[in-house]
């Protein structure tokens, strides 16, 4: 098996950052991880000693956008998370103090019957 040219897999890992960029900001999750495996392939391919001067800050200002664009993602991810989790809990009541510091809970009011009208 011959080894590819260390300058091509360069170009391809540079590529590849610009496909997962443009898959973060899509927001195309599954795009995503199908480039995972080959951006980790690619990197553990890549012999830093036979690089050129200007491709590897190129391609880490590439990995950190990246990275900086996946961990807003995940904040998003997060946060619509906290979110439903907060409409789910006041779909089920709240908790309020009376006048004393007494804790009770409000049932948030389901009908429980349909009206039908002829």
């Amino acid at each position: 098996m011959t080894q590819a040219d260390p300058d091509n897999r360069i170009e391809q890992l540079d590529t590849l950052l610009d496909c997962e960029r443009a898959a973060l900001i899509a927001g195309d999750f599954a795009r995503l991880e199908r480039l995972v495996s080959e951006k980790e392939n690619l990197v553990a391919q890549i012999d830093v000693t036979q690089a050129q001067p200007g491709d590897l800050p190129s391609l880490r200002e590439k990995m950190a956008r990246n990275q900086d664009l996946l961990t807003g993602a995940m904040e998003g991810i997060r946060a619509v998370a906290r979110r439903l989790s907060d409409l789910q809990q006041a779909r089920k009541g709240t908790d309020v103090y009376d006048g004393k510091g007494r804790k009770t809970h409000l049932s948030a009011r389901v009908a429980s019957s349909v009206e039908k009208r002829a």
